[in-house]
């Protein structure tokens, strides 16, 4: 529920970054569990882009600037989101192409052509997982094994911070 106003927050720190030239801010990571639950970022299908419009961008608008414009300053995005359909209803295809690395798993030919202009996900089996590096064009089949437990991620988590 307070998705527009944090937005609206991290797209004024990347403006900050931007206007200060820093390149060596810490880290921010914006993370979308479930974009299909986030009805804030749905696309509107009646705008084609053409007028600059009043007031201020939609949450749709700041979610895809903070993903191209975001990790030059240190501003991720990491996003998840169970269908290919529910995709389209917040990334237009230029908005996926600033999500460099994708995780795919088991989906229709169709699905894995949008999602990454190949079938190949389409031919994964059940355990099975494709990461697709927009930038090299490659993908890598996985095995993808159980989440870690809490406390070694919570060990990460103080390393990462401490910068180690």
């Amino acid at each position: 529920r307070e998705m527009p106003e944090r937005l609206q927050e991290l797209a004024a720190e990347v403006a900050s970054r931007q206007e200060a030239g820093t390149a060596d801010a810490p880290t921010i990571l914006l993370v979308a569990l479930g974009l299909h639950r986030m009805r804030a970022l749905r696309r509107n299908e009646d705008d084609y882009g053409f007028g600059g419009g009043d007031g201020p961008p939609t949450p749709d608008k700041l979610f895809i600037a903070l993903a191209r414009e975001g990790p030059a300053v240190g501003v991720h995005v990491l996003a998840t989101v169970d269908t290919a359909t529910n995709m389209g209803r917040v990334l237009d295809r230029n908005g996926l192409r600033e999500f460099d690395n994708r995780v795919l798993f088991q989906m229709s030919a169709t699905d894995s052509s949008t999602m990454v202009d190949s079938p190949a996900a389409s031919r994964l089996g059940p355990e099975r997982a494709m990461l697709y590096n927009e930038e090299l064009g490659i993908a890598e089949k996985f095995r993808f094994y159980a989440w870690p437990d809490r406390s070694w991620l919570e060990a990460t988590a103080a390393r990462l911070r401490a910068g180690a």
